[in-house]
Protein backbone atom coordinates (compact mmCIF):
# COMPACT_ATOMS: atom_id res chain seq x y z
CA UNK A 1 0.00 0.00 0.00
CA UNK A 2 1.45 3.34 -1.08
CA UNK A 3 -1.16 5.87 0.01
CA UNK A 4 -4.72 6.25 1.33
CA UNK A 5 -6.84 9.29 0.50
CA UNK A 6 -10.10 10.03 2.31
CA UNK A 7 -12.73 12.09 0.48
CA UNK A 8 -15.95 13.72 1.67
CA UNK A 9 -15.52 12.81 5.31
CA UNK A 10 -14.94 9.13 4.64
CA UNK A 11 -17.63 8.72 1.99
CA UNK A 12 -14.89 7.58 -0.40
CA UNK A 13 -11.49 5.98 0.19
CA UNK A 14 -8.85 5.90 -2.54
CA UNK A 15 -6.05 3.41 -1.94
CA UNK A 16 -2.99 3.34 -4.20
CA UNK A 17 -0.76 0.31 -4.15
CA UNK A 18 0.38 -2.67 -6.20
CA UNK A 19 -0.88 -6.17 -6.91
CA UNK A 20 1.40 -8.82 -8.42
CA UNK A 21 3.82 -6.06 -9.31
CA UNK A 22 1.20 -3.98 -11.13
CA UNK A 23 0.11 -0.53 -9.86
CA UNK A 24 -3.56 -0.49 -8.84
CA UNK A 25 -6.02 2.01 -7.41
CA UNK A 26 -8.83 0.76 -5.17
CA UNK A 27 -11.84 3.05 -4.75
CA UNK A 28 -14.37 2.26 -2.03
CA UNK A 29 -17.58 4.32 -2.05
CA UNK A 30 -20.26 4.69 0.60
CA UNK A 31 -22.75 6.93 -1.18
CA UNK A 32 -25.35 9.10 0.61
CA UNK A 33 -29.01 8.17 0.23
CA UNK A 34 -29.87 11.69 -0.92
CA UNK A 35 -29.77 11.93 -4.71
CA UNK A 36 -28.23 15.40 -4.80
CA UNK A 37 -25.51 14.60 -2.29
CA UNK A 38 -24.78 11.36 -4.14
CA UNK A 39 -24.31 13.23 -7.42
CA UNK A 40 -22.05 15.73 -5.69
CA UNK A 41 -19.91 12.89 -4.34
CA UNK A 42 -19.59 11.36 -7.81
CA UNK A 43 -18.56 14.72 -9.26
CA UNK A 44 -15.80 15.13 -6.67
CA UNK A 45 -14.63 11.57 -7.31
CA UNK A 46 -14.14 12.04 -11.07
CA UNK A 47 -10.48 13.25 -10.89
CA UNK A 48 -9.50 9.99 -9.18
CA UNK A 49 -10.30 8.12 -12.42
CA UNK A 50 -7.64 10.03 -14.36
CA UNK A 51 -4.75 7.61 -13.86
CA UNK A 52 -2.77 5.00 -15.76
CA UNK A 53 -3.22 2.54 -12.89
CA UNK A 54 -5.68 -0.34 -12.99
CA UNK A 55 -8.84 0.80 -11.19
CA UNK A 56 -11.03 -1.44 -9.04
CA UNK A 57 -14.15 0.17 -7.67
CA UNK A 58 -16.70 -1.10 -5.18
CA UNK A 59 -18.64 -0.26 -2.06
CA UNK A 60 -22.19 0.68 -1.17
CA UNK A 61 -24.01 2.95 -3.60
CA UNK A 62 -26.87 3.16 -1.07
CA UNK A 63 -29.59 1.89 -3.40
CA UNK A 64 -32.74 1.88 -1.29
CA UNK A 65 -35.07 -0.75 -2.70
CA UNK A 66 -38.14 0.10 -0.64
CA UNK A 67 -40.33 2.63 -2.43
CA UNK A 68 -41.09 4.48 0.82
CA UNK A 69 -37.44 5.24 1.48
CA UNK A 70 -36.41 6.16 -2.04
CA UNK A 71 -35.36 9.78 -2.58
CA UNK A 72 -35.12 9.61 -6.37
CA UNK A 73 -37.36 8.07 -8.98
CA UNK A 74 -35.03 5.41 -10.34
CA UNK A 75 -35.41 1.73 -9.47
CA UNK A 76 -32.93 0.46 -6.90
CA UNK A 77 -31.63 -2.38 -9.02
CA UNK A 78 -30.52 0.04 -11.73
CA UNK A 79 -28.57 2.36 -9.45
CA UNK A 80 -25.22 0.59 -9.67
CA UNK A 81 -25.00 0.98 -13.45
CA UNK A 82 -26.43 4.48 -13.23
CA UNK A 83 -23.93 5.55 -10.59
CA UNK A 84 -20.94 4.30 -12.57
CA UNK A 85 -22.13 6.15 -15.68
CA UNK A 86 -22.57 9.32 -13.66
CA UNK A 87 -19.11 8.96 -12.20
CA UNK A 88 -17.44 8.55 -15.57
CA UNK A 89 -19.47 10.64 -17.98
CA UNK A 90 -21.49 13.30 -16.20
CA UNK A 91 -19.92 16.71 -15.87
CA UNK A 92 -23.05 18.63 -14.94
CA UNK A 93 -26.52 18.05 -13.53
CA UNK A 94 -29.32 18.34 -16.05
CA UNK A 95 -32.42 17.52 -13.97
CA UNK A 96 -33.59 18.13 -10.43
CA UNK A 97 -35.41 14.94 -9.49
CA UNK A 98 -38.67 15.03 -7.56
CA UNK A 99 -38.21 14.56 -3.83
CA UNK A 100 -34.50 15.26 -3.64
CA UNK A 101 -32.96 17.85 -1.37
CA UNK A 102 -32.13 21.30 -2.75
CA UNK A 103 -28.63 21.56 -1.34
CA UNK A 104 -25.87 24.09 -2.05
CA UNK A 105 -24.68 22.05 -5.05
CA UNK A 106 -27.97 22.56 -6.92
CA UNK A 107 -28.41 26.17 -5.83
CA UNK A 108 -24.96 26.91 -7.23
CA UNK A 109 -25.93 25.31 -10.56
CA UNK A 110 -29.21 27.22 -10.77
CA UNK A 111 -27.65 30.53 -9.78
CA UNK A 112 -24.78 30.25 -12.28
CA UNK A 113 -27.23 29.55 -15.11
CA UNK A 114 -29.10 32.82 -14.47
CA UNK A 115 -26.24 35.15 -13.56
CA UNK A 116 -26.60 38.24 -15.78
CA UNK A 117 -23.81 39.35 -18.08
CA UNK A 118 -22.93 42.80 -16.71
CA UNK A 119 -19.58 43.52 -18.35
CA UNK A 120 -17.28 42.25 -21.10
CA UNK A 121 -13.72 42.90 -22.14
CA UNK A 122 -13.29 44.00 -25.77
CA UNK A 123 -10.39 43.00 -28.01
CA UNK A 124 -8.35 45.94 -26.68
CA UNK A 125 -8.72 44.52 -23.17
CA UNK A 126 -10.97 47.35 -21.94
CA UNK A 127 -13.96 46.44 -19.78
CA UNK A 128 -17.35 47.75 -20.86
CA UNK A 129 -20.53 47.66 -18.78
CA UNK A 130 -23.13 49.37 -20.97
CA UNK A 131 -25.42 47.55 -23.39
CA UNK A 132 -23.66 49.21 -26.30
CA UNK A 133 -20.21 48.14 -25.03
CA UNK A 134 -21.33 44.55 -24.48
CA UNK A 135 -23.12 44.36 -27.83
CA UNK A 136 -20.06 45.72 -29.69
CA UNK A 137 -17.68 43.35 -27.88
CA UNK A 138 -19.83 40.34 -28.81
CA UNK A 139 -20.29 41.54 -32.41
CA UNK A 140 -16.55 42.07 -32.90
CA UNK A 141 -15.70 38.73 -31.30
CA UNK A 142 -18.20 36.71 -33.36
CA UNK A 143 -17.43 38.67 -36.52
CA UNK A 144 -13.77 37.73 -36.27
CA UNK A 145 -14.54 34.16 -35.22
CA UNK A 146 -16.93 33.41 -38.08
CA UNK A 147 -15.13 35.35 -40.81
CA UNK A 148 -13.89 33.31 -43.77
CA UNK A 149 -10.37 32.00 -43.21
CA UNK A 150 -8.31 32.10 -46.38
CA UNK A 151 -5.89 29.22 -46.85
CA UNK A 152 -2.65 29.11 -48.82
CA UNK A 153 -3.72 27.58 -52.12
CA UNK A 154 -0.29 26.22 -53.07
CA UNK A 155 0.31 24.69 -49.65
CA UNK A 156 -3.20 23.20 -49.64
CA UNK A 157 -2.68 21.56 -53.04
CA UNK A 158 0.67 20.18 -51.94
CA UNK A 159 -0.85 18.78 -48.75
CA UNK A 160 -3.92 17.29 -50.41
CA UNK A 161 -1.90 15.68 -53.20
CA UNK A 162 -0.77 13.04 -50.73
CA UNK A 163 -4.22 11.84 -49.67
CA UNK A 164 -3.84 8.03 -49.70
CA UNK A 165 -7.52 7.12 -49.47
CA UNK A 166 -10.52 7.68 -51.69
CA UNK A 167 -14.07 6.42 -51.34
CA UNK A 168 -15.11 3.39 -53.34
CA UNK A 169 -17.37 3.68 -56.37
CA UNK A 170 -20.43 2.18 -54.58
CA UNK A 171 -20.01 4.62 -51.69
CA UNK A 172 -19.66 7.54 -54.11
CA UNK A 173 -22.87 6.53 -55.86
CA UNK A 174 -24.74 6.55 -52.55
CA UNK A 175 -23.34 9.96 -51.63
CA UNK A 176 -24.38 11.50 -54.94
CA UNK A 177 -27.78 9.84 -55.35
CA UNK A 178 -30.90 12.06 -55.50
CA UNK A 179 -32.50 12.87 -52.17
CA UNK A 180 -35.47 10.76 -51.13
CA UNK A 181 -38.43 11.55 -48.91
CA UNK A 182 -37.69 8.50 -46.77
CA UNK A 183 -34.16 9.51 -45.80
CA UNK A 184 -35.31 13.05 -45.02
CA UNK A 185 -37.96 11.58 -42.72
CA UNK A 186 -35.36 9.37 -40.99
CA UNK A 187 -33.14 12.41 -40.44
CA UNK A 188 -36.02 14.41 -38.99
CA UNK A 189 -37.02 11.68 -36.56
CA UNK A 190 -33.46 11.42 -35.23
CA UNK A 191 -33.61 14.83 -33.54
CA UNK A 192 -34.58 15.10 -29.88
CA UNK A 193 -37.80 16.86 -28.96
CA UNK A 194 -38.00 19.94 -26.79
CA UNK A 195 -35.05 21.76 -28.37
CA UNK A 196 -34.99 25.51 -28.99
CA UNK A 197 -35.90 26.30 -32.63
CA UNK A 198 -34.14 28.67 -34.99
CA UNK A 199 -35.17 32.18 -36.01
CA UNK A 200 -38.34 30.97 -37.79
CA UNK A 201 -39.70 29.56 -34.51
CA UNK A 202 -40.59 26.16 -36.01
CA UNK A 203 -39.39 23.29 -33.76
CA UNK A 204 -38.68 19.75 -34.90
CA UNK A 205 -42.07 18.66 -33.52
CA UNK A 206 -43.74 20.77 -36.23
CA UNK A 207 -42.01 18.81 -38.99
CA UNK A 208 -42.41 15.34 -37.46
CA UNK A 209 -46.09 15.85 -36.61
CA UNK A 210 -46.98 17.25 -40.04
CA UNK A 211 -44.49 15.29 -42.12
CA UNK A 212 -47.05 14.10 -44.67
CA UNK A 213 -47.79 17.75 -45.43
CA UNK A 214 -44.40 19.45 -45.16
CA UNK A 215 -42.13 16.54 -46.19
CA UNK A 216 -42.82 16.73 -49.95
CA UNK A 217 -42.40 20.52 -49.86
CA UNK A 218 -39.03 20.16 -48.16
CA UNK A 219 -37.86 17.68 -50.79
CA UNK A 220 -38.98 20.05 -53.55
CA UNK A 221 -37.14 22.91 -51.84
CA UNK A 222 -33.88 20.96 -51.65
CA UNK A 223 -34.15 19.85 -55.29
CA UNK A 224 -34.77 23.40 -56.48
CA UNK A 225 -31.89 24.62 -54.34
CA UNK A 226 -29.56 22.13 -56.06
CA UNK A 227 -30.77 23.08 -59.53
CA UNK A 228 -30.34 26.83 -58.99
CA UNK A 229 -27.20 26.53 -56.89
CA UNK A 230 -28.55 28.98 -54.29
CA UNK A 231 -29.62 28.32 -50.70
CA UNK A 232 -32.65 30.23 -49.36
CA UNK A 233 -31.80 32.73 -46.65
CA UNK A 234 -33.65 30.62 -44.04
CA UNK A 235 -31.04 27.90 -44.52
CA UNK A 236 -28.17 30.36 -44.19
CA UNK A 237 -29.09 32.27 -41.05
CA UNK A 238 -28.96 31.40 -37.38
CA UNK A 239 -29.34 32.91 -33.93
CA UNK A 240 -26.15 32.88 -31.86
CA UNK A 241 -26.34 32.40 -28.09
CA UNK A 242 -23.46 32.43 -25.62
CA UNK A 243 -23.04 29.75 -22.93
CA UNK A 244 -20.58 30.25 -20.10
CA UNK A 245 -18.04 27.41 -19.78
CA UNK A 246 -17.91 27.78 -15.97
CA UNK A 247 -14.18 28.41 -16.03
CA UNK A 248 -12.13 31.58 -16.17
CA UNK A 249 -13.39 35.15 -15.99
CA UNK A 250 -16.98 35.77 -17.07
CA UNK A 251 -15.91 39.06 -18.65
CA UNK A 252 -13.60 37.25 -21.10
CA UNK A 253 -15.46 36.12 -24.23
CA UNK A 254 -12.98 33.28 -24.73
CA UNK A 255 -14.66 31.60 -21.76
CA UNK A 256 -18.04 31.62 -23.50
CA UNK A 257 -19.17 29.04 -26.03
CA UNK A 258 -21.14 30.43 -29.00
CA UNK A 259 -24.10 28.21 -29.90
CA UNK A 260 -25.82 28.74 -33.26
CA UNK A 261 -29.54 27.97 -33.38
CA UNK A 262 -30.25 26.96 -36.98
CA UNK A 263 -33.65 26.49 -38.55
CA UNK A 264 -34.84 22.89 -38.67
CA UNK A 265 -35.15 22.85 -42.49
CA UNK A 266 -31.37 23.39 -42.63
CA UNK A 267 -30.67 20.79 -39.92
CA UNK A 268 -32.73 18.09 -41.66
CA UNK A 269 -30.74 18.51 -44.87
CA UNK A 270 -27.42 18.54 -43.00
CA UNK A 271 -28.37 15.44 -41.01
CA UNK A 272 -29.32 13.62 -44.20
CA UNK A 273 -25.91 14.32 -45.73
CA UNK A 274 -24.20 13.26 -42.49
CA UNK A 275 -26.09 9.96 -42.53
CA UNK A 276 -24.86 9.33 -46.06
CA UNK A 277 -21.31 10.24 -45.16
CA UNK A 278 -21.26 7.81 -42.22
CA UNK A 279 -21.29 4.90 -44.64
CA UNK A 280 -18.07 6.11 -46.27
CA UNK A 281 -16.17 7.26 -43.18
CA UNK A 282 -14.55 3.89 -42.56
CA UNK A 283 -13.02 3.93 -46.05
CA UNK A 284 -11.27 7.31 -45.78
CA UNK A 285 -10.53 7.84 -42.07
CA UNK A 286 -7.39 6.21 -40.66
CA UNK A 287 -8.01 3.26 -38.29
CA UNK A 288 -6.26 5.10 -35.45
CA UNK A 289 -8.97 7.78 -35.56
CA UNK A 290 -11.89 6.47 -33.51
CA UNK A 291 -14.12 9.47 -32.91
CA UNK A 292 -17.14 9.96 -35.16
CA UNK A 293 -16.72 6.77 -37.20
CA UNK A 294 -19.49 4.14 -36.90
CA UNK A 295 -18.20 0.90 -35.45
CA UNK A 296 -15.26 2.54 -33.67
CA UNK A 297 -15.07 3.55 -30.02
CA UNK A 298 -13.19 6.37 -28.34
CA UNK A 299 -12.59 3.93 -25.48
CA UNK A 300 -10.19 2.06 -27.78
CA UNK A 301 -8.02 5.17 -28.07
CA UNK A 302 -8.09 5.67 -24.31
CA UNK A 303 -7.02 2.06 -23.79
CA UNK A 304 -4.20 2.50 -26.31
CA UNK A 305 -2.93 5.61 -24.52
CA UNK A 306 -3.12 3.85 -21.20
CA UNK A 307 -1.21 0.81 -22.50
CA UNK A 308 1.40 3.09 -24.06
CA UNK A 309 1.96 4.89 -20.77
CA UNK A 310 2.32 1.56 -19.01
CA UNK A 311 4.76 0.32 -21.68
CA UNK A 312 7.09 3.32 -21.47
CA UNK A 313 6.87 3.35 -17.66
CA UNK A 314 7.89 -0.30 -17.33
CA UNK A 315 10.87 0.22 -19.64
CA UNK A 316 11.94 3.64 -18.31
CA UNK A 317 11.58 5.17 -21.76
CA UNK A 318 11.83 8.96 -21.90
CA UNK A 319 8.68 10.16 -23.62
CA UNK A 320 6.05 12.88 -23.57
CA UNK A 321 2.31 12.76 -24.09
CA UNK A 322 1.10 15.84 -25.96
CA UNK A 323 -2.56 16.87 -25.93
CA UNK A 324 -3.52 19.58 -28.42
CA UNK A 325 -6.76 21.55 -28.26
CA UNK A 326 -7.60 24.22 -30.83
CA UNK A 327 -9.58 27.19 -29.60
CA UNK A 328 -13.04 27.26 -31.27
CA UNK A 329 -11.76 24.63 -33.73
CA UNK A 330 -15.04 24.00 -35.58
CA UNK A 331 -15.65 27.72 -36.04
CA UNK A 332 -12.20 28.31 -37.53
CA UNK A 333 -12.39 25.75 -40.33
CA UNK A 334 -11.82 27.24 -43.77
CA UNK A 335 -14.76 26.33 -46.00
CA UNK A 336 -12.55 26.63 -49.07
CA UNK A 337 -10.06 24.14 -47.66
CA UNK A 338 -12.84 21.81 -46.50
CA UNK A 339 -14.28 21.69 -50.02
CA UNK A 340 -10.85 20.73 -51.35
CA UNK A 341 -10.59 17.97 -48.75
CA UNK A 342 -13.97 16.54 -49.77
CA UNK A 343 -12.93 16.60 -53.41
CA UNK A 344 -9.57 15.05 -52.54
CA UNK A 345 -11.31 12.08 -50.96
CA UNK A 346 -13.31 11.65 -54.14
CA UNK A 347 -16.75 12.14 -52.61
CA UNK A 348 -18.19 13.36 -55.90
CA UNK A 349 -19.12 16.74 -57.37
CA UNK A 350 -22.81 16.55 -56.47
CA UNK A 351 -22.15 15.81 -52.81
CA UNK A 352 -19.42 18.45 -52.53
CA UNK A 353 -21.62 21.11 -54.10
Amino acid sequence: MDSVTELEGGRALVVDGSWAGEPVRLINVYAPSDVGERLELFQRLRPQLVTSKTIMMGGDFNCILESGGRCGTRAGEGWMDHAVKLLIFRSKVENLEKGEKCNSFFFKKIQSAHTPLVQLRNREGILGDTKEDIRKAVTDFCGELYSEKRSDGDQAEKFLAGIPRKVSTPAREVLNAPLTLEELHIAGKSFKSGKTPGSDGLPIEFYTSLWNLVGPDLLELYEEMEQKGVMPHTLREGTIGLLYKHKGERCDLKNWRPISLLNVDCKILAKTMVNRLKGAMGEIVHPDHTCGVPGRRVADSLALIRDTIQYITDRNIRASLVCLDQEKAFDRVSHEFMERVLQGFGLGERFCN
